[in-house]
């Protein structure tokens, strides 16, 4: 319990990348049907691109797997830079860890303008990797959890990812 209030004022102390802006407009109360269906819509292009993969190279180095990712989510149509998103899935590594403490899961997430299309994406490392996690301890990883969206993503997709971000975070 101690552990998850501790990353929780840590996630919030960080720069949010699936804050949705903040508007200006009263929210009346009633049901937006609009919002829905395009709520339902983002769900559905999430579900269909959501994959796991194996990173099946024995690069031990973060960077070459970031990379590796990346040209993965070019193959993809998720973005168009390989380079731009590992350098900034890797800046955002860099801000503060992103490992998972009590898991073996890193959460790497971030908004990019070389990303087209938001998604969700999980890949198997072959061999374990240290990696600095939330609580600022140096913990092995198997697996890299990748969420991101486009640098002017909509509200229902970064409402999703969030809600994702959250759950990953939260739950056992």
């Amino acid at each position: 319990k101690e552990e998850v209030d501790r990353i929780r004022k840590l996630l919030v102390s960080l720069p949010k990348s699936f804050q949705s802006p903040v508007r200006k407009e009263e929210a009346s109360g009633w049901l937006d049907l609009t919002q829905l269906e395009e709520l339902v819509k983002v769900a559905r292009q999430l579900t269909e691109s959501f994959s796991i993969e194996t990173i099946s190279s024995e690069t031990d180095g973060l960077e070459e797997i970031l990379l590796e990712i990346s040209n993965g989510l070019v193959n993809k149509h998720v973005t168009s830079s390989a380079v731009q998103l590992s350098a900034q899935l890797l800046r955002r590594h860099e801000m503060s860890g992103l490992g998972i403490p009590g898991t073996r899961l890193a959460l790497f997430h971030g908004r990019d303008d070389s990303i087209q299309r938001g998604g969700f994406f999980i890949y198997e490392l072959a061999q374990p990797i240290e990696l600095l996690g939330m609580d600022q301890v140096i913990q092995p990883v198997e697996r890299i959890l990748v969420l991101a969206a486009p640098e002017k993503a909509s509200d229902q997709l970064l409402h999703l990812l969030s809600s994702i971000s959250g759950a990953i975070i939260e739950n056992d």
